[in-house]
């Protein structure tokens, strides 16, 4: 089994996360919960070696503790996911361990792709690891504000469109609108968050979430004892979600690097599942629908707007990339 890093100082640290993909285990030696988690960052280390790198840094060494203050972590326990130097996902040992791994997962089918030569040029032709890659590449180019497409069909999520006159035309109000500001990026296809018919309190999760929203509407509505958690497969459009979110102080609302198949969420958490326009993309729905079961507390509900096909595509459909937004 490969052997994990061990980081000593800021310098190094800071050195380790430019490149590439990282986990970042901050421990401590006397927390008895760090030794019980030790086992399951060691597994994670020889299970994604070569693809993600599996660091530590022993904040009970003086010069450790140091560089986890740097971090922005306090206490130990804290465990940071970094893709080419930003910082796409944060956990801790109140979380369920599944949640890392599948943020891991997400990462190393990347970086994967990535080393394999696929670079998303395949586009739709039946290698999973490729048509994510398609997608997420075109999705980080919109959230990026660049045209997602650059292909010769102008497509439904082209450059150039009112955002706000799309959503109008799908279902959302005016008010609506407004009020997701630049979060909105004229992607959907549909209106789930008044679908769902939400009720103050719930816990709510959104199937692709890309700049949030969907997730800020339903934080506004079910308010501040209610929770909205968003999950997304790509890095820059967490990260231009989680800006929007500081930048509007929605406390309740958070975001999580995910791919809809294996959701970085635990069991039995959400009263409501929401999706616009995204299991469509999916190289697997049926594992979708099992995990977003998995996730549904008892009586849960599910509120999607999608497309379907109702005749068969032609070829050059099938693999024309401006068709996957």
């Amino acid at each position: 089994m490969a052997a994990s890093i061990e980081l000593a100082d800021e310098d190094e640290l800071k050195a380790q996360i430019a490149d590439g993909s990282t986990a970042i285990y901050f421990f401590a030696d006397w927390d008895p919960k760090c030794k019980e988690f030790m086992p399951i960052i060691d597994e994670m280390t020889g299970e994604f070696d070569g693809l993600v790198n599996v660091c530590k840094v022993d904040m009970g060494e003086s010069e450790g503790e140091d560089a986890a203050v740097a971090m922005g972590v306090r206490e130990p326990g804290a465990i940071f996911l970094y893709h080419e130097g930003d910082q796409v996902e944060g956990r801790t040992h109140d979380d369920d361990p599944r949640m890392l791994r599948n943020a891991l997962t997400t990462l190393t089918r990347r970086v994967k792709s990535k080393t394999d030569g696929g670079d998303g040029s395949k586009g739709l032709t039946g290698d999973t690891n490729a048509e994510r890659d398609a997608i997420r590449d075109m999705y980080a180019k919109t959230a990026e504000g660049q045209d997602m497409l650059g292909s010769s069909l102008a497509g439904c999520c082209g450059g150039g469109r009112d955002y706000g006159a799309v959503s109008q035309r799908v279902g959302y109000s005016a008010a609506d609108v407004a009020a997701g500001g630049g979060a909105n990026l004229g992607l959907g296809c549909g209106n789930p968050v008044e679908l769902a018919a939400l009720q103050p309190g719930e816990v709510v999760v959104d199937l692709g979430s890309g700049a949030g929203f969907d997730c800020f509407l339903a934080g506004a509505t079910v308010g501040p004892e209610g929770r909205v958690i968003g999950v997304d497969m790509t890095p820059q459009m967490l990260t231009k979600a989680r800006k929007n979110a500081k930048d509007g102080n929605k406390e309740n609302v958070e975001f999580r690097l995910g791919e809809i198949e294996h959701l970085p969420i635990a069991d039995n958490t959400a009263d409501v599942v929401i999706s616009n326009c995204v299991i469509n993309l999916s190289v697997d729905k049926s594992q979708v629908l099992r995990d977003m079961l998995r996730v549904l507390k008892p009586g849960g509900r599910v509120a999607v707007s999608d497309v379907v096909s109702t005749a068969e595509l032609p070829a050059r459909l099938l693999t024309e990339k401006s068709l996957s937004c």
